[in-house]
């Protein structure tokens, strides 16, 4: 967001700021051209709870519940308020992060190296997410 919006406006408080459209499944579907299944959500749950204390996964069964809660953003104050439209789509910014990920681009933090020496079946044998 410009924050020149909000510093010269007289608006006071937070502002919520996401852009369209939803994320959601058939987005998704969208995005990896692939169809969608509706599953009770105790599935993946089960599944990735078993992943996580196997140390296979360095996502929480506790991540998934948080995403499974993640609040749908408002932003008509920032609209109406600011004047500010979003200059990216969501899908726009979901592309580019699976991108990313395609071509392993990193970033100079740990989490976000591309490149674990060791491999990332080291994490396997430390637990995932720990440091080589």
């Amino acid at each position: 967001m410009d924050t020149r919006l909000a510093a010269h406006s007289t608006s006071i408080g937070a502002f919520n700021i996401s852009a369209d459209p939803l994320i959601d499944t058939d987005v998704l579907g969208k995005l990896f051209s692939k169809p969608t299944v509706s599953l009770p959500s105790w599935i993946p749950q089960t599944a990735l709870s078993a992943a996580w204390k196997l140390h296979l996964v360095p996502a929480s069964p506790e991540l998934f519940d948080m995403f499974l809660r993640l609040p749908v953003m408002d932003i008509t104050r920032a609209r109406d308020e600011l004047g500010w439209t979003p200059q990216h789509s969501s899908t726009d910014a979901v592309e580019d992060f699976l991108r990313g990920l395609h071509n392993a681009t990193g970033g100079n933090t740990p989490p976000l190296q591309s490149h674990i020496p060791g491999g990332r079946l080291h994490e396997v044998g430390t637990g995932a997410g720990q440091r080589p």
